[in-house]
């Protein structure tokens, strides 16, 4: 008698997820230009406007390690719609009061290979508070 396989392989991840994962996994603002649109738009959780270009997005990402330069993100689920890629992240780190842990979800739009924007949302209240700031 055959036995029936109860493994379920896990569909492999996007390269743009893994690259996601990769970066937060050791961060460093300076790998994210070539990944960028120039025009890349960058729309963050309690920002009064949206960030416009390459440089102002990775000033935005070295802001929030300026702040929290220990901080990772963990991959939790994600999901593809052609050229939009969401992902739910865990993030850690260590604030002014201590260990750190959030969560979020970064939507972003792909086009030819790069980044051309991403909505990035978090409870922004939560995150000051967690922070010290």
């Amino acid at each position: 008698m055959l036995q029936q396989s109860t493994v379920v392989e896990e569909q492999a991840r996007s390269p743009m997820v893994e690259g996601f994962a990769r970066f937060w996994a050791n961060p460093n603002p300076a790998v994210l230009p070539p990944l960028l649109a120039e025009d890349v738009v960058g729309h963050f959780s309690g920002d009064p406007e949206p960030v416009r270009g390459r440089d102002a997005y990775v000033a935005r990402i070295a802001q929030f390690l300026q702040l929290l330069p220990d901080l990772r993100l963990e991959v939790a689920e994600y999901a593809t719609n052609g050229e939009f890629h969401f992902i739910r992240w865990i993030g850690r780190a260590t604030g002014a009061k201590g260990p750190v842990e959030l969560s979020g979800i970064d939507r972003i739009r792909v086009q030819d290979g790069l980044f051309t924007e991403n909505f990035v949302v978090f409870d922004t209240a939560r995150f000051a508070a967690l922070i010290g700031g």
